[in-house]
């Protein structure tokens, strides 16, 4: 079976003493909130997750200016639905997940999105439209109340 490897990033701004997440709204393939997440290109990135972290970063929202706070060690994996099959070359998409500092948050977003927000934990929660992400956020949420 194809695997396709990728990268999630559960990026965040601190604004005052609020902490604040990065939703991004897709609209490209399906429509829905999400985290910031994307293709490891063996090309760009030489295989490597934190590379991919960054290129995705500058892709998706133009913001060079970030610190990756940690990999995580929940993983995200998922089955190609099947309305898609044919599409892709491949039929499971396995992403590392990452907690990423925003020390900027001046977004362009890419054209597989038409908006984004900034939101706090439980907004955020209540908005992404997947369930594997909300669990993402809810342990990089957890990992950052240790810190």
């Amino acid at each position: 079976m194809n695997v396709r490897r990728g990268v999630v990033a559960v990026v965040y701004r601190t604004k005052e003493s609020n902490i604040e997440f990065l939703l991004l709204h897709r609209t490209w393939i399906w429509k829905g909130w999400e985290l910031l997440k994307g293709g490891i290109e063996k090309t760009a990135d030489k295989g490597l997750d934190e590379l991919a972290v960054k290129r995705e970063m500058e892709e998706e929202t133009g913001i060079r200016k970030i610190r990756i706070v940690t990999k995580m060690p929940h993983t995200i994996r998922y089955s190609t639905p099947k309305k898609y099959e044919g599409k892709y070359p491949f039929k499971e998409t396995v992403q590392s997940v990452f907690v990423v500092h925003a020390l900027e948050d001046n977004v362009k977003i890419s054209l597989e999105h038409d908006s984004f927000m900034w939101l706090s934990y439980k907004d955020a929660r209540k908005m992404l439209t997947h369930a594997n992400q909300k669990k993402a956020l809810d342990e990089a949420w957890d990992f950052m109340k240790k810190e």
